[in-house]
């Protein structure tokens, strides 16, 4: 058993990784938004010092150009092909 701190909260988690007392959450439970041009988000994680939003954006779609002046992003593709501009 492994102890974490949360959000100035402890809790506990078995062998299995699954907190004790907390939900587990997927796109069926999560809230939902969608933005642009038919793209859909899931705030899996929307809380404390970090987000964690699932997505799904239809071929072709796009996000406005944009930059974050102190939140870091990370990007993981599970199907297609994604191209990002970095300064």
């Amino acid at each position: 058993v492994e102890h974490h701190q949360d959000m100035d909260e402890m809790w506990m988690i078995r062998e299995s990784k699954q907190p004790i007392g907390k939900k587990c959450v997927s796109t069926k439970t999560a809230p939902h938004f969608r933005w642009g041009d038919g793209c859909d988000g899931w705030w899996l994680k929307k809380d404390g010092n970090f987000t964690v939003i699932e997505e799904i954006m239809p071929a072709g779609t796009s996000e406005i150009r944009h930059l974050h002046e102190r939140t870091e992003q990370f990007f993981y593709i599970l199907e297609g092909v994604s191209i990002l501009e970095l300064d």
